[in-house]
């Protein structure tokens, strides 16, 4: 399919978004992180789903014509910085995407022990454990609500993963680029600054305003993954040991059945990667929230 028969108005944003790029990349990175292989079945890529059916992963077609059909939305939140594609095997179980990045975190080391950059872009050392990924919260490996509209236990709005399975076991996503230790603080200017006057649940409502939507534990995993493969870092990597929430993401996409939600960052200084969860209520000044674009 042509560029200008997706675009309709010139090949300028596809060469923007680096379209065909973007996702032979992504092709890439889910193949080195292992969560793409032969179905059984079909023969073809993808995932078995949670609920053990097969996902082929989307072709470049299914993404040409999910842009084609989205034109105005990409090409108003591309000017706000959403360029980065993301394909996101959302149908695979939590515990399985966590297990397969915690293996790829450890592949990614080198001999020495050391795979990231620095402030300064030396290496660091990373002197990885087996458990690199450190979930923090034991509700994470359990059923959780997507997409929830209000934070609350009754009455959230959200769905469960298996309800979501059949339309969205893959997610095409446009988020902002990550951000390093060196420039964090000028394209946080960007992303959801959260600030204690207002709740969560404003922030949430904001965002489907905006036509953007939360980010999930998953979607997170997959940006993180593409940062160290792409750019040899850790995403979200905390600057200050002391005060840790300071560079904290949330990811106000999904929430426990106790209406708790899942926060992110790494560490180099303590060598690992977090996936926690914590109250909607407790989170303070310093906080960001994680949001995309979804096709």
């Amino acid at each position: 399919m042509a560029y200008e028969t997706v675009f309709g108005r010139g090949e300028a944003i596809a060469e923007k978004l680096r379209l065909k790029e973007q996702f032979d990349l992504n092709i890439r990175n889910l193949t080195q992180m292992g969560l793409i292989g032969a179905l059984p079945d079909s023969r073809r890529r993808g995932i078995v789903g949670e609920n053990w059916k097969e996902y082929p992963v989307p072709t470049i077609e299914n993404l040409n014509a999910r842009v084609a059909s989205s034109q105005e939305l990409i090409e108003e939140k591309s000017e706000q910085g959403f360029t980065k594609l993301i394909l996101v095997p959302f149908g695979m179980p939590l515990p399985l995407l966590t297990e397969r990045f915690n293996a790829f975190l450890n592949k990614k080391k080198s001999p020495e022990g050391r795979f990231t950059e620095g402030a300064d872009g030396k290496l660091i050392d990373m002197s990885l454990s087996d458990e690199s990924l450190r979930i923090v919260s034991d509700e994470l490996l359990q059923p959780l609500i997507y997409f929830p509209e209000r934070l609350q236990k009754e009455g959230h709005g959200g769905r469960t993963k298996q309800e979501l399975l059949e339309t969205d076991a893959w997610q095409m996503l446009f988020v902002k680029e990550a951000r390093s230790p060196t420039d964090r603080r000028e394209l946080k200017k960007g992303e959801w600054e959260l600030e204690p006057k207002h709740s969560l649940e404003e922030y949430l409502a904001e965002m489907k305003k905006n036509n953007e939507q939360g980010m999930t534990p998953e979607s997170w995993l997959i940006l993180a993954a593409a940062e160290l493969e792409e750019h040899g870092r850790l995403i979200d990597e905390v600057t200050n040991s002391i005060e840790v929430q300071g560079d904290t993401v949330i990811l106000p996409g999904a929430m426990t059945f106790s209406a708790d939600v899942p926060f992110g960052y790494s560490s180099s200084k303590y060598q690992v990667v977090y996936l926690g969860t914590q109250s909607a209520q407790s989170w303070d000044l310093g906080f960001s929230a994680r949001s995309s674009v979804r096709i």
